[in-house]
């Protein structure tokens, strides 16, 4: 190789950390880094650049590549509690021939279980249930009694005009709280918190009241259809069930 070396680039945007993730988000996750060339002469028709991201358990610790995560924008993974740190490594080719890289500052994405304290979040984790989220390996914890009134579609159930299910497979842990149910009457089928829970699923430390009141088939106060091996305990049913 007899052409000019490649200068390292020069990175104008380093990724910034995120402080705190909800467990299994799919937006707000992204890390971002912006480069460009170095070298007086190298533009896009002599040189391209390139991007790996790595991760590591510690700040200070051995960085390892993330595999497929080759662009300017990663998306952290979300789906276990806890600290990870990022980094993007971003080279200049120059040619096909010569390389130099540059890495980004450090930026750590801690993931933290979701929580629900109010009607809203609740009514907001059940359509995330409905919409395909499964919450498999995710801690649902609730940290505040919590009254439901209006319309209660039940998570789980999927669409409920359809019926196709989309079983929560995580653990909901009631954190010793109360659930009261005074929702308007309703029409639908498997209605009860959980509409319908799937295999590996963990309900605990919970306690169902009020009035649960349906005229479509299979009510019940904590779950209507279990879906495969799933556990609960300590949760208790004080609700009237019509």
């Amino acid at each position: 190789w007899s052409g000019a070396e490649a200068v390292a680039p020069i990175i104008t945007t380093q990724p910034t950390s995120i402080r705190e993730i909800a467990q299994a988000a799919t937006t707000g996750n992204d890390l971002t880094v912006a480069a460009e060339f170095a070298g007086a002469d190298e533009t896009a028709s002599n040189a391209a650049l390139s991007y790996q991201w790595q991760v590591s358990d510690t700040e200070n610790g051995t960085y390892t590549d993330v595999e497929g995560a080759t662009s300017a924008t990663f998306a952290a993974p979300t789906a276990q509690v806890g600290t990870k740190y990022y980094r993007c490594v971003v080279t200049t080719t120059r040619e096909g021939q010569s390389s130099a890289s540059t890495t980004s500052d450090v930026a750590s994405v801690t993931v933290v279980g979701l929580t629900i304290s109010t009607e809203a979040e609740l009514k907001a984790f059940a359509t995330a249930v409905d919409d395909g989220s499964d919450f498999e390996n995710c801690t649902v914890t609730v940290t505040d009694d919590i009254t439901v009134t209006g319309t209660w579609n039940p998570a789980g159930v999927g669409a409920v005009s359809q019926l196709d299910w989309k079983p929560f497979k995580g653990e909901f842990d009631g954190g010793g709280h109360t659930i009261t149910f005074n929702c308007d009457d309703a029409t639908t089928g498997y209605y009860a918190l959980f509409g319908a829970i799937g295999a590996g699923a963990s309900i605990h430390d919970l306690v169902i009241d009020g009035t649960v009141k349906s005229s479509g088939t299979t009510v019940a106060g904590v779950v209507a259809q279990v879906q495969g091996t799933s556990t609960i305990e300590r949760v208790g049913n004080e609700a009237s069930i019509e």
